[in-house]
C-alpha cells in the first residue's frame, strides 16, 4: 500500500479510528506563578492521578495511559469489555494530525454534523458543505503544509491492519 501523502492511489483502504488524546494543557504567559501552575498540571497528568479523574463517571476524561487501563476503579466505571476494547482500539488508532489551523476541519464538521443531526439540512447536503469547506481549509493552509504534517505523523501511525 502506498502511505505516501503524494500518492493518489491506494492498493486498498484500511480505516482506522482517530483517538482524541488529551493533547493540550496550557499555562498563560501572564500568569502571576507559572512553575506552580506547570507543576500542577504534570501533577493532574500523572497516572494515578488521572486513572482517578478518568474513573469519575462524571467527569470527561477518558483513559488512555496505560496505567488508567490496569486500574480497578477505571475498569469498574468503564466495564472490563469497554476497558479491553478500548485498549485494542488504540493499537490501531491514528493519532491526531497536529498543525496550525486544523481545529478549522473539526469545527467545519462539527457544525454540518449537528446540523444534519439536527434535521436543518441533509446528510448528503452536510457533507457536500464539510467538503466546500475544508477545501478553503485547504487553500488558506497550503496543501504542502498539511502533506509536510501528515508525512511528519506517519511514523506514529499503527502498523497493525485487520
Amino acid at each position: 500500500m502506498d502511505r505516501s501523502p503524494a500518492g493518489h492511489a491506494c492498493q486498498r483502504l484500511i480505516r482506522r479510528s482517530v483517538l482524541w488524546f488529551n493533547l493540550m494543557a496550557q499555562v498563560s504567559s501572564q500568569s502571576k506563578y507559572p512553575e506552580a501552575s506547570y507543576l500542577f498540571l504534570q501533577w493532574l497528568g500523572s497516572s494515578r492521578i488521572f486513572s482517578w479523574m478518568s474513573s469519575n463517571p462524571a467527569g470527561f476524561f477518558d483513559p488512555f495511559q496505560l496505567a488508567n487501563f490496569d486500574d480497578p476503579l477505571v475498569e469498574e466505571s468503564y466495564h472490563p469489555y469497554q476497558v479491553a476494547n478500548i485498549r485494542e482500539t488504540i493499537k490501531r488508532a491514528v493519532p491526531t494530525i497536529n498543525y496550525q489551523g486544523a481545529s478549522a476541519y473539526h469545527k467545519a464538521l462539527d457544525e454540518n454534523l449537528m446540523a444534519a443531526l439536527s434535521g436543518k439540512q441533509s446528510a448528503e447536503e452536510a457533507m457536500q458543505r464539510t467538503e466546500k469547506e475544508w477545501e478553503k481549509v485547504t487553500q488558506r493552509t497550503g496543501q504542502q503544509k498539511i502533506a509536510q504534517a501528515i508525512k511528519a505523523s506517519m511514523p506514529a501511525w499503527p502498523t497493525i491492519e485487520d
